[in-house]
């Protein structure tokens, strides 16, 4: 049963896709009508809008509230936001910082990773930008696990230690370096994305003077596939390039 408060996503086709707040006896409207909730749904109940259209109440992926925060700024995509994870030493309690929050897509998918034993501490030098992000994870009732703070870290560190990870979206990543050095926990990891082949380089330099190890860069290209029955093929157009992602351990 699906609680009042909790995120939910009507999915009708890919034209008419909608994440939305639960609320019993709520309504909520489109171009394809109006649906007034029931004191109680169930996770893959039908719906009919008021002009007999069918929707279905699916559970969003992380990815879907990824892509539907209030934007302020840019946010990162999910396929760099997965690799990113898997390459890291993310588990549930974990302590992390991050440094740019920006409209908070990013916290949003460490927030509920962590799980209610882990904490988020997130950055940003804008408080209009951690304003947003604070609406944004009080939506999704994450705020809880997420310390937010008005900070340049490249001048005034982290004030965080024994972090398991640190993930820095700046455009001068190595002015932090030296901060997630002494933040991290041995063995930790620290994931940097930025837009700019000279940007890795400096980074890269950054990361070998700090004995960082296990050094890696990658960009990730996202292609669909258009699927209706008889014309299967990829289609037109993709995810090209976003960001390059780097990745390092922290040593002792």
């Amino acid at each position: 049963m699906i609680r009042e408060g909790e995120p939910i996503y009507l999915f009708n086709s890919d034209k008419a896709k909608y994440l939305v707040i639960f609320k019993p006896n709520g309504f909520f409207q489109c171009h394809l009508g109006k649906i007034v909730f029931p004191e109680k749904v169930e996770w893959g109940q039908v719906l009919e809008t008021s002009k007999g259209y069918k929707f279905f109440v699916l559970k969003p992926s992380i990815a879907d509230l990824v892509v539907n925060v209030t934007r302020k700024t840019n946010i990162m995509y999910p396929k760099d936001i997965g690799y990113i994870l898997m390459n890291s030493t993310l588990r549930d309690g974990a302590k992390v910082i991050e440094v740019g929050t920006g409209s908070a897509g990013m916290t949003t998918v460490l927030a509920i990773l962590v799980g209610p034993n882990g904490k988020v501490f997130s950055f940003d030098r804008r408080e209009e930008h951690l304003n947003n992000a604070k609406k944004n994870l009080e939506k999704y009732g994450l705020l809880n696990r997420v310390v937010l703070e008005v900070r340049d870290v490249a001048i005034d560190g982290f004030g965080v230690d024994e972090a398991d990870l640190c993930i820095i979206d700046l455009p001068e990543p190595w002015t932090i370096i030296p901060h997630a050095k002494k933040s991290l926990k041995g063995g930790g990891t620290v994931s940097i994305v930025v837009p700019t082949i000279e940007q890795v380089q400096e980074t890269f330099k950054s990361l070998k003077n700090h004995n960082f190890v296990r050094i890696k860069a990658i960009e990730l290209l996202e292609r669909e596939i258009y699927l209706r029955e008889g014309i299967t093929r990829p289609k037109e157009r993709m995810v090209a390039h976003t960001v390059y992602v780097i990745y390092a351990y922290n040593t002792l």
